[in-house]
């Protein structure tokens, strides 16, 4: 059976390093929400933020890109901010999840968090300037996934290689 990781969580938790880490060690094809969500594109445009009518494309294009993935049997790895935070930026995590079960994909889900000091410090190395009251918000989404039942990583005091360690234990050993 093929998987669908779903590495999800807020800014500077490392969503980023350790999904290309892990895609690249274990031939997962890499979808990053970013280029979506943001309006990074490969004709070098600067990001900018999406209205919720550009959002909701962006998030239709990943389920497509993501379905086209399950249709030649790729395994996959999605990775973002993937909580709703607002009626005005609207992400369906479970549309994730039930295209998993329509093309019998396990689907596994994982919620990276950290200390905030270790996220605004990883912010603020890469120049990334948080508004506190979006980031309080992503915070509070990101509780409500733990609830869920998924898994729960906190990356505040582990290396890229030490996370990938521990995702390989939840799909390969569980």
């Amino acid at each position: 059976m093929k998987t669908l990781l779903i590495i999800n969580g807020y800014s500077g938790t490392g969503k980023t390093t350790v999904s290309k880490l892990f895609a690249q060690q274990h031939k997962f094809a890499l979808i990053n929400q970013d280029y979506f969500q943001f309006g990074v594109n490969a004709a070098g445009q600067p990001p900018r933020h999406l209205t919720k009518d550009e959002k909701e494309i962006a998030f239709e294009d990943i389920l497509d890109i993501a379905e086209n993935y399950m249709e030649k049997s790729h395994d996959i790895l999605i990775e973002g901010a993937l909580v709703s935070i607002s009626p005005e930026n609207p992400v369906n995590i479970l549309a994730l999840e039930t295209l998993g079960k329509k093309h019998d994909y396990r689907t596994v889900r994982v919620e990276f968090i950290a200390k905030d000091s270790v996220t605004m410090g990883r912010m603020k190395e890469r120049g990334i300037v948080v508004q506190k009251d979006s980031y309080e918000k992503l915070k509070q989404a990101a509780k409500k996934e733990e609830s869920l039942g998924v898994h729960v990583i906190d990356t505040s005091e582990k290396t890229p290689e030490q996370v990938v360690k521990v995702i390989e234990e939840i799909i390969f050993n569980s």
